[in-house]
């Protein structure tokens, strides 16, 4: 949310939170199991996937993991690839950003029962759902989009 050199990314931090209260409510996720990381680097996000690694490996295949990313993403100009932008990226250098290309692969390499990815990016109007201090309006949202989504990943 509180990018240093773009714009802010309105309720991304307040979607997060929304989203790891609906894995502990709803899907049961123990506390100590789901990782938020809010205002992520570049450094961050890496250990974060190294984590997941570790888990996965821990668990021996009966894992199941779940990624949401709320924040901006931003385009190779050369390729058209897509990448995840550090809040301490700027948004014309990729080598500074994470690939979803690379998070693709290393996720595809886990051991694990399921890998859920989900990424929530001002591409797919993010600013819409802004619902700060509305718990229950920034989850319906969420979910919501989840749901539009998911319709449009079918076709």
């Amino acid at each position: 949310e509180n990018y240093m050199n773009v714009a802010h990314v309105d309720c991304a931090l307040n979607d997060g939170r929304t989203f790891r209260r609906y894995c502990q409510q709803v899907l049961g996720i123990p506390e100590g199991h789901i990782h938020i990381i809010e205002d992520a680097t570049y450094g961050q996000m890496t250990e974060q996937v190294n984590w997941l690694s570790r888990v996965a490996k821990a668990y021996e295949g009966d894992a199941r993991i779940v990624i949401y990313y709320a924040g901006h993403s931003i385009p190779n100009e050369k390729d058209g690839s897509a990448y995840l932008l550090p809040v301490d990226a700027s948004g014309d250098n990729t080598a500074a950003a994470y690939s979803l290309n690379k998070l693709y692969a290393e996720l595809g390499a886990l051991n694990a029962k399921s890998v859920t990815l989900r990424v929530l990016t001002m591409k797919e109007q993010a600013g819409n759902h802004c619902n700060v201090g509305d718990p229950k309006a920034a989850l319906d949202a969420i979910l919501s989009w989840m749901r539009d989504l998911d319709k449009r990943d079918a076709r």
